[in-house]
């Protein structure tokens, strides 16, 4: 090959954008009959229907292309038009994605097409892609889940893509996690709640400039009569953001999960909080991170019984949690219905650790899964060794993490008998964590040696070794 001719290959190359290579990937992995299943890879799984009678080619029901590689044959090819069986389409990570470049995957799509859900995490969308992307929705009747996380939305592109959510009324999970979203955007998406009304999960997580802006919001939130899960975490929502919640919470009777974790303000209206959801039916309740006074805490003791169903409860970094766990512990039953304890950061005391070893005794605790207790380095060794001695009722328990602060150094020896005694039995356990304690190497030898017997990891980075004697 002469230098002109290298040239323009490498020029050719330099023209081909990552979307090239993404469509190409779709357009390649079409021609199912000329090739064995084997040769498929992750990309495609299609169904154990592969016998279908159009053409013979198999049900493609997900299509995996999140974090794209370099394709050795880059063409652009009309791929929706070619694979109208994509139910599941995820695109994340692809950089290339953005830039404007994705009208060339939008101007392919086909009214025939199936897809029901679009994955679009951290692809660098401009205006231009998200107006693309609003355009082609009404060919996108059927879809069912729309994950934008991570790209900074403009208030122009929020508004053209709420403006075609007329055209997905099917619409069940809205993912907007990390979208850079502040007051307007959050009053573009409530006026468009009218159009999908279907809508079950919403995740409008870590937009920090959201708040002050819930009240555009929440209004609207009345016309999501299905909605089951709403997370705002960490989205600095003021205390008056909070109240208006708490003025729509009636209405939303389907609700199951509401996570206001990393909220400051949630400390001081928690209680009217509790007061208006629909405490019976909520499985998920993160309260990390919130700044509980302990009058919030006293509320939420108030209410445990009433939490039936609760399934995860995190309480993490509230310190007024400490010398008051017995509180939220003893309203709970054998009929418990709780799977994740979270109580990392807590200043849990000795006596803490002891109501947590009763409620274990009496079966409270028989259906947890995972217990975090890291951080909490005022429990002393005889709390630890007493709650070790009555683990073996936590059967079902996978995830077991007693961590102490990285600044912290604690030696294993006084409780490690009783953990040991008790691992054996807690014959679902695949993780324990122990960092920043201190084990001898004969300690950390025994731990290893009942847990590889279950194939759990054991965490712990802490190694106590004899120093070597000098020779002679």
């Amino acid at each position: 090959m002469d230098s002109s001719e290298a040239a323009r290959g490498k020029e050719s190359v330099q023209k081909r954008s990552p979307l090239d290579l993404i469509m190409n990937q779709l357009r390649r992995k079409t021609s199912f009959t000329e090739r064995k299943k084997t040769s498929v890879g992750r990309l495609f799984r299609p169904s154990e229907s592969s016998d279908r009678k159009n053409g013979g080619i198999p049900e493609i029901k997900e299509s995996d292309l999140s974090e794209g590689k370099e394709n050795k044959e880059p063409e652009r090819g009309e791929a929706l038009d070619c694979i109208p069986l994509i139910e599941v389409l995820d695109l994340s990570w692809n950089v290339g994605i953005g830039a404007g470049n994705f009208r060339h995957f939008t101007e392919q799509i086909q009214p025939e097409n199936r897809l029901k859900d679009l994955r679009l995490v951290d692809c660098q969308l401009s205006e231009t892609d998200i107006t693309a992307l609003s355009k082609a929705l009404p060919l996108l009747s059927g879809l069912e889940e729309l994950d934008l996380s991570n790209n900074k939305l403009s208030i122009k592109g929020m508004e053209n893509l709420t403006s075609s959510f007329s055209a997905t009324p099917r619409l069940k999970t809205l993912k907007l996690s990390m979208c850079g979203l502040g007051k307007d955007h959050l009053s573009a998406l409530g006026q468009a709640f009218r159009f999908i009304t279907a809508l079950e999960h919403m995740d409008l997580s870590c937009n920090k400039e959201a708040g002050g802006g819930l009240s555009t919001l929440a209004a609207n939130l009345l016309l999501l009569t299905h909605l089951r899960s709403l997370d705002m975490h960490l989205c600095c929502l003021t205390k008056d953001d909070v109240l208006t919640l708490v003025q729509v919470a009636p209405s939303l009777k389907e609700l199951r999960e509401l996570d206001l974790s990393s909220n400051k303000s949630v400390g001081d209206t928690l209680q009217n909080l509790l007061q208006s959801l629909p405490l019976s039916q909520m499985t998920k309740l993160p309260l990390n991170n919130c700044d509980l006074s302990d009058s919030a805490c006293q509320a939420l003791a108030t209410v445990m019984q009433t939490l039936k169903r609760l399934e995860s409860l995190n309480l993490s970094w509230n310190k007024c949690v400490g010398e008051n766990l017995r509180e939220f512990l003893e309203p709970l039953q054998a009929d418990c219905k709780l799977q994740e304890l979270r109580l990392s950061s807590c200043n849990l005391t000795t006596e803490d650790v002891l109501h947590l070893e009763s409620a274990c005794q009496r079966g409270a605790l028989s259906q947890l899964k995972l217990l975090d207790l890291s951080y909490n380095g005022s429990v002393g060794d005889g709390g630890w060794t007493s709650l070790f001695g009555k683990a073996a009722s936590l059967k079902g328990l996978e995830e077991l993490d007693v961590s102490l602060r990285p600044s912290a150094s604690l030696s294993v020896s006084p409780w490690l008998p009783a953990l040991l005694e008790a691992l054996p039995q807690l014959t679902s356990l695949s993780r324990l964590s122990l960092q920043h304690w201190t084990l001898s190497s004969a300690e950390r030898d025994k731990l290893e040696k009942i847990l590889s017997k279950k194939s759990a990891i054991l965490e712990c980075d802490r190694l106590n070794t004899p120093t070597p004697k000098a020779a002679g």
